[in-house]
């Protein structure tokens, strides 16, 4: 009740075009409802990821109906993740509020590329009751130039809207090395190597691990992170990301 009177009174409003926002159910009960700061016309505009790699997300020919096709290169290279969630693909207008969200510290737009996301999970493998949520981290020294991780916050959102179990504190970043972003794919492999190590206070490493973040490029983070997890004991380990870039 007290959601539905703070919607009513103070409603969303769309982050693109200033138009009022949407308000969902997310919980079957009826008893939550979810507020998203985007306008039904501008998440229309937002470009699906419809045909992709099973693996990778990688979009492929429209012609590929097979959900589980993978790429050529996952084929002749499988990276250390099992299946890759990546529901649009990186083009204006949804790079746009990710760089408001990641770059500009408009957290509100977090809530709402949860929401986006949590709408499609459940087309996902990963998605099982059992699985575990746990967030890319950030090297300590980024996190205190950026003041917070976006891919943290993300992963919250989606463990309350998705009642997922969340894992923020056992993988850590040991290397800050330079921002992936900057990076061709060759260089983003050599400088994600060793990044990652499991904090020696967790007690055990969760058999299924979906790892969270905001955009997915090449791909090396999420593997680097999952060839960690699995070392450490995990079984499998999916990849679930708003937003799949081209490989550059």
């Amino acid at each position: 009740m007290f959601s539905k009177l703070v919607d009513g009174l103070y409603p969303p409003i769309c982050v693109l075009c200033g138009q009022k926002g949407q308000i969902e159910h997310i919980d079957t009960s009826g008893r939550r409802l979810f507020s998203m700061d985007l306008c039904a016309a501008c998440e229309a505009d937002l470009i699906p990821n419809q045909q992709a790699c099973y693996q990778c997300a990688i979009p492929l020919p429209a012609a590929e109906t097979n959900p589980q096709i993978r790429c050529g290169e996952c084929l002749k290279a499988p990276p250390n993740y099992t299946h890759t969630l990546a529901p649009y693909l990186y083009q204006w207008p949804l790079d746009r509020l990710i760089q408001a969200f990641k770059f500009q510290g408009n957290l509100a737009i977090g809530r709402t590329l949860a929401g986006l996301l949590q709408k499609h999970i459940q087309h996902s493998s990963g998605y099982q009751p059992s699985a575990v949520l746990m967030p890319i981290p950030l090297h300590p020294k980024r996190q205190q130039q950026r003041g917070f991780n976006q891919t943290a916050l993300l992963a919250a959102d989606l463990a309350r809207l998705s009642k997922l179990a969340l894992l923020e504190d056992s993988l850590l970043r040991l290397k800050s090395g330079s921002p992936q972003s900057e990076l061709d794919a060759k260089a983003r492999k050599q400088n994600i190597k060793g990044a990652f190590g499991i904090d020696p206070k967790t007690a055990a490493i969760p058999e299924h691990v979906i790892l969270i973040d905001d955009v997915m490029t090449t791909g090396s983070t999420f593997s680097e992170a999952a060839r960690v997890l699995l070392a450490g004991g995990a079984k499998r380990v999916d990849c679930w990301a708003i937003a799949r870039a081209p490989k550059t």
